[in-house]
């Protein structure tokens, strides 16, 4: 069930954060890196709030431990999505073939790169961070496995 909670947490923040991606990148013109940047905040933020209260019940832990830790695995994903989108991106419009096929369009293929690297960093760091360490209570689990063993 928590995987499931994970997931739609997950997605709402995924919409959030392409939301104003785009919003910001072709609506407004603002460079796709900044608006990457500021779409990974956004969902960010919501994402805390919404794992806190709905996908990890906090089992004790201090919001404040809970922020500390948030901080430091979401700056850490802002930092792999912004770069890995703009690696990615710019990757991605060297290739003649995608040149072709896209034309005068070539510009909005960041979508593609902050697509793919979002579920990179979503499945490989964001998930795994936030159960075992940001919203996990060390001294609960240490407690629990000294009970067991007496």
């Amino acid at each position: 069930m928590r995987l499931i909670k994970a997931l739609c947490s997950a997605q709402l923040t995924t919409v959030l954060d392409f939301m104003m991606t785009f919003i910001l990148s072709s609506i407004l013109g603002m460079y796709y890196v900044l608006a990457s940047f500021i779409g990974s905040l956004t969902g960010g933020i919501f994402n805390c709030a919404l794992n806190y209260r709905w996908v990890f019940p906090h089992n004790g832990v201090r919001k404040k431990h809970v922020a500390l830790k948030y901080l430091f695995v979401w700056g850490t994903s802002i930092m792999l999505n912004t770069s890995g989108t703009f690696l990615c991106t710019e990757w991605l419009k060297r290739q003649s073939a995608l040149q072709a096929l896209m034309g005068d369009y070539i510009d909005e293929i960041y979508i593609v790169g902050k697509s793919i690297v979002a579920v990179l960093v979503a499945v490989m760091w964001n998930y795994t961070m936030q159960r075992y360490f940001v919203f996990s209570n060390l001294r609960l689990i240490r407690k629990k496995r000294k009970l067991q063993k007496t």
